[in-house]
């Protein structure tokens, strides 16, 4: 933190940091992310957690300082101890994101994208979470439509393709998505539908001991 002492000394007039934002509504309120040790795979969603909250806090977080220093209050370990051996500079927070990114994020989000997109298949999850995974994938592959398109119809379930192959498709995966989303459900629907249900008709009658009555015994 005391490397940040020369991002507070005065500065030039062409050097002033802008007023910080007015804000005529409150702010919400949002617990910080948790803190940040170097944990591989683990720098981007730091940094995202931390760019969400300077973007809805913007009056807390009118400048850079204060968006740096935020960040670096939430390092830990040898995240915190690689903070402390950089020579005393101020950065923006895109720039210091930057900096921490090349240590710690090691992770290739393409390649990683590519692999899971070639890989993944809706199993025996519903059509909805496999495509929340695939759409999540898809940000970071880079592939055109086309390509997502056939990955995506290549992984659903073979009962689901069947339906659609009774049917005219678009060339849309957006289309196809929502599509496959709404067999997936009929068929689901179908399967309880056609799962016996035990009930009353179907229970052996109770078994009960007869009773003698009192005309059987009568000797009159």
């Amino acid at each position: 933190m005391m490397r940040l002492a020369c991002c507070f000394l005065p500065a030039s007039s062409t050097e002033m940091e802008p007023a910080p934002v007015v804000v005529s509504s409150r702010e919400p309120h949002l617990m910080p992310p948790a803190r940040f040790s170097g944990e591989p795979g683990h720098c981007r969603s730091f940094l995202t957690q931390c760019g969400i909250i300077f973007h809805l806090q913007p009056s807390s977080f009118s400048t850079k300082v204060a968006k740096v220093a935020y960040v670096i209050s939430l390092l830990s370990g040898p995240a915190l101890q690689w903070d402390q051996t950089q020579t005393p500079h101020c950065l923006s927070f895109s720039a210091f994101s930057g900096e921490l990114r090349k240590i710690f994020d090691f992770a290739s989000p393409r390649h990683d994208a590519a692999r899971l997109l070639f890989s993944a298949t809706q199993g025996r999850r519903s059509v909805a979470e496999f495509a929340a995974e695939f759409r999540t994938a898809a940000t970071d592959s880079g592939w055109n439509p086309t390509a997502l398109y056939d990955a995506f119809y290549r992984g659903l379930a073979a009962e689901v393709k069947d339906e659609l192959a009774a049917r005219e498709l678009s060339s849309s995966l957006d289309d196809l998505i929502a599509l496959a989303t709404r067999i997936d459900r009929c068929l689901q629907e179908r399967r309880v539908e056609h799962t016996p249900q035990r009930s009353d008709r179907h229970r052996s009658p109770p078994q009960y001991r007869r009773r003698t009555l009192p005309c059987e015994t009568c000797t009159c």
